[in-house]
């Protein structure tokens, strides 16, 4: 454990306040979150939404197929070039990388259209096939350079897109709903991305050559050889995430059955990627601090850490238990009530999935990608085979079961292979969780929203005193992340 009184390094001090601006605008997106939440499934109605989140989770889905794995790459190997001050390499790094990604579109694009159109074929329009490669092309143009923001540990201008996104796509949803419809939804996902790419070009323009825009297989080989598996890795992850949307369509036939499972399903994505965020921001600091032969110190932040998001996790899942009945149809309508019970069993699937992430980060400064992948496969195979299973006799709810027992296997299988690292944050972790049992008796007191709002506080502050009495939250563990904060380079604690 880091001890109060324990130096707080430079890279320490450089983190957490990389990490704080990120948090901060990982923050910042939530109440454009709420009222997209509040405002586009009531707009749009279930059957229309539900139509809407099916070719969103197809396009994301695609869009796996050509990412590479640049955020690992760059993660992992920008730092060695910033650290032997190598701009050239840098360059040609980013250069032949862009040029990987767009010939890789090239190459896989038309297959990938194939596909889709021989699973969907006259149920789509011809402008849902168009929109989707327009899409694809627009995002992959500035993915290098929102890699290398994250490599460089700009964690600021790399966390500034999430914010960004939620804004540009609310006004736009709404707004080209209202007067196109459907495709006017589905159109608004391309001015976002399409904002969203000139502005990385417009920072990371300088880290690209046209000169080395080709493809330099030597020099990009054991980059690439890096990434693939990650590449692979990633493609798995966002099926597993995405590939419920499809299945409950398959089975139940009925687009407002997509409509339950997706709102939840992007809530509980949403929400482990606030909780978790400050595990994968990171990646840097742990491959310089494993380089520098501190990798006791790995083991120490990743442990704090951990147990303070297991905390937060608890007090999320037992405020929505209490207050989540009735605040979804005051949120977003009645139409949507029978998202409380899918949610919640989501949302249960955030505590494995803070083992997930830890391993994820563990996997790239090891350099052991394909346990990641191992993880991953088993996850998805067991949401596919628990989902076929479970969605024709429970519809969304059956989807929602899935999940929670993949994410249980994917956690399962990084934890025992990260054992020694893992132990100890589970230990902790384990702890502050089970506490969070004084949230149970609150669920029997609800009675309207206002009441169960003030119940869910209510708990909340008595579970927070409770880890505070007990120790297991600690003054001094908070005092000192604010001071790695608030400290300058040049004070000494």
């Amino acid at each position: 454990m880091i001890g109060a009184q324990e130096e707080i390094t430079p890279e320490a001090r450089a983190t957490a306040r990389n990490m704080s601006a990120a948090v901060l605008l990982k923050i910042a997106q939530y109440p454009f979150l709420v009222l997209s939440v509040l405002l586009v499934p009531r707009s749009l109605g279930p059957q229309a939404y539900g139509e809407y989140a099916l070719v969103l989770s197809i396009i994301v889905m695609a869009a796996s197929a050509t990412e590479l794995g640049l955020g690992e790459i760059c993660g992992r190997f920008v730092q060695t070039f910033e650290i032997n001050g190598d701009q050239r390499s840098l360059k040609r790094f980013a250069s032949g990388l862009l040029a990987t990604k767009l010939a890789l579109d090239a190459l896989l694009f038309g297959p990938l259209l194939f596909l889709i159109w021989s699973i969907y074929g006259d149920r789509f329009p011809l402008f849902y096939y168009g929109l989707i490669v327009a899409i694809l092309i627009v995002t992959d143009l500035g993915v290098v350079p929102y890699g290398l923001m994250f490599g460089m540990n700009r964690l600021n201008l790399y966390a500034l897109r999430h914010p960004l996104r939620r804004v540009l796509t609310l006004v736009l949803v709404l707004n080209l709903y209202h007067y196109f419809g459907i495709y006017g939804a589905l159109a608004s996902a391309f001015f976002v991305e399409a904002i969203l790419t000139a502005l990385n070009l417009a920072w990371g323009w300088r880290f690209l050559s046209l000169k080395d825009l080709r493809l330099d297989f030597k020099f990009l080989k054991p980059y690439l050889q890096f990434g693939f598996v990650f590449y692979v890795s990633n493609g798995v992850m966002i099926i597993w995430q995405k590939v419920g949307n499809p299945i409950v369509a398959h089975f139940t036939m009925d687009s407002s059955e997509v409509a339950l499972f997706d709102i939840p399903n992007q809530i509980f994505l949403i929400t482990t990627s606030f909780f978790l965020v400050t595990i994968g921001y990171l990646v840097p600091i742990f491959v310089r601090l494993l380089a520098t032969g501190k990798e006791e110190k790995l083991v120490a932040w990743s442990n704090l850490l951990l147990k303070y998001i297991f905390a937060l996790s608890t007090i999320m899942v037992g405020g929505f238990l209490i207050a989540g009945h009735e605040f979804i149809p005051v949120l977003i309508g009645r139409q949507y009530s029978a998202i409380y019970p899918n949610a919640l069993v989501l949302l249960m699937g955030t505590f494995p999935m803070i083992v997930v992430q830890l391993g994820h980060v563990f996997c790239i400064i090891y350099k052991k990608a394909r346990n990641y992948l191992f993880a991953l496969a088993c996850a998805l195979l067991t949401f596919v085979t628990a989902a076929s299973v479970l969605v024709p006799h429970l519809a969304s709810m059956g989807a929602s079961l899935a999940m929670l027992l993949s994410t249980g296997v994917a956690a399962v299988a990084l934890g025992v292979i990260f054992w020694r690292q893992v132990k100890p944050c589970l230990q902790e972790g384990l702890q502050v969780t089970l506490i969070g049992v004084v949230f149970i008796p609150f669920w029997f007191l609800r009675r309207n929203l206002i009441i169960d709002l003030l119940l869910a506080i209510a708990a909340g502050i008595l579970y927070l005193l409770i880890l505070l009495i007990t120790r297991k939250l600690r003054i001094e563990e908070m005092s000192q992340v604010i001071k790695a904060i608030r400290l300058r380079p040049n004070e000494q604690v």
